[in-house]
């Protein structure tokens, strides 16, 4: 599923059912029970015509604006953020995520690769 957000675009995949995937493969964990370890997993990614640019600051803002919306959904448990190898319970990565977008300082769980 293709998704877009200030005129950017995002590829929504793996929304059909699917084996669960582990969790425990994220080292980095915030604000999760303890005791989630599996799960299905969907992946949003820029399209392929923001290759080249998705380390933008711009793209990050938009990605992870996404991100924030997509925590609404029934049944979402937690966002990974690939490039701090991190797992988020979608409560804390809202509220942080929604923070760092309106300036403050950039959460901990989205710390290594991201531009502040």
């Amino acid at each position: 599923m293709e998704l877009s957000v200030r005129g950017l675009t995002f590829d929504l995949r793996g929304l059909a059912p699917g084996e669960p995937g582990m969790l425990l493969l994220h080292p980095r964990r915030f604000g999760l029970l303890p005791s989630l370890s599996h799960c299905e997993a969907v992946t949003l990614a820029p399209t392929p015509h923001l290759a080249g640019g998705e380390g933008t600051l711009l793209v990050l803002r938009a990605q992870l604006l996404l991100g924030v919306l997509l925590c609404g959904l029934p049944g979402l448990a937690a966002v990974c953020w690939l490039p701090a190898h991190s797992l988020t319970g979608t409560t804390l990565f809202r509220e942080a995520t929604l923070g760092w977008l309106a300036g403050r300082p950039v959460p901990d769980f989205l710390r290594e690769e991201m531009p502040a």
